[in-house]
């Protein structure tokens, strides 16, 4: 059973936070996940780990509203750890019960699960199977803390994990961090990355959005979409957030920049990435179709740059990966 039907996302939570000053303090979540067994019951374990990380990822957009709508970083956690459910059920395991060579098998079935469409190659990526394993990781030393078994995830606890010391790059700058891993991990030397999209294949997917039968203002929020992905650097999400009134900010600048709100941090980050003028004017073609467009629906009245054609409101990261995959497939 996927890990999609394991997990759900509930609208508009509200978390209890603290009682102070005769006022109830709440985080809010545009969307919050939720594990269920394959049953159809809660996991009961599962959703208290989720409610701890809360603490720490909190509601981030300033409207309250959470662009993912599979619910962010703790949706994205929820997956991973929704991998491991789903083999405890297989197995009728408690997760509290598991052994070191239950979850070395758990790994090596990742590492080994073929693509459903191409059965001769894996399923997912070295680096993602690592990620997943180390998710699980954190959720079995917490449930070991849960028990009071704080040595049940540990070098020479049940679980038996190990820590090492990985160097992460941000802005430019190096920093060393520990992270925990597994002997059962695919070496990460392993994986094959990507190369950057080509110039040559970019103009072919531009080419495709004006030879398509779509509407005026398709082709533009299309061809915006591109010219933003290809010229930023960001990530979906940010995409998704970004504003008129940030490019049009940076319309104005003799060194433009645009501003982007990360939502890798749990709060509230804004960064600002180098964006040349050829690459605003593309977009800015976009802006007048999306004027003419939002004014047919004043009660969705937004400042989101990119919007629905049939409605006006923000579209959702995984919009723009269809949209892009559609592009792609017609190029």
């Amino acid at each position: 059973m996927n890990e999609e039907f394991l997990v759900e996302t509930l609208d508009h939570v509200d978390l209890f936070q603290r009682f102070s000053g005769g006022k109830t303090r709440k985080h809010a979540f545009y969307k919050f996940p939720y594990i269920k067994w394959p049953n159809n019951e809660p996991c009961h374990i599962a959703n208290l780990y989720l409610l701890k990380l809360s603490k720490k990822h909190e509601q981030i957009s300033a409207d309250g509203r959470r662009q993912d709508s599979k619910g962010g970083t703790i949706g994205q956690y929820a997956s991973n750890i929704s991998q491991l459910i789903r083999r405890c059920w297989h197995y009728r395991v408690d997760p509290y019960h598991i052994t070191d060579k239950f979850f070395e098998d758990f790994i090596i079935e990742l590492i080994e699960e073929p693509n459903p469409r191409k059965p001769d190659k894996p399923k997912r990526a070295d680096r993602t199977t690592i990620n997943i394993g180390r998710e699980c990781l954190k959720f079995l030393a917490w449930i070991g803390e849960f028990y009071g078994d704080l040595n049940f995830a540990s070098p020479k606890g049940t679980i038996k994990l190990t820590t090492e010391e990985v160097i992460r790059t941000f802005n430019n700058q190096h920093k060393v961090t520990t992270t925990i891993s597994h002997h059962s991990f695919p070496l990460p030397f392993r994986e094959h990355t990507r190369s950057p999209i080509s110039e040559h294949n970019i103009d072919k997917m531009v080419q495709a959005v004006n030879d398509s039968g779509k509407s005026e203002f398709l082709k533009a929020r299309h061809v915006a979409l591109l010219t933003l992905l290809q010229h930023t650097g960001a990530r979906r999400s940010e995409i998704a957030s970004l504003t008129t009134s940030s490019l049009r900010d940076a319309l104005l600048m003799k060194y433009p920049m645009l501003k982007l709100v990360t939502l890798k941090r749990g709060e509230a980050f804004v960064r600002e990435v180098p964006v040349n003028a050829i690459a605003l004017n593309e977009v800015k073609k976009y802006l007048a179709a999306r004027q003419k467009l939002i004014k047919a629906y004043p009660e969705n009245q937004n400042d989101y740059l990119l919007i629905s054609e049939t409605t006006a409101k923000p579209i959702a990261p995984e919009t723009i990966t269809s949209i892009v995959s559609k592009i792609r497939e017609s190029a």
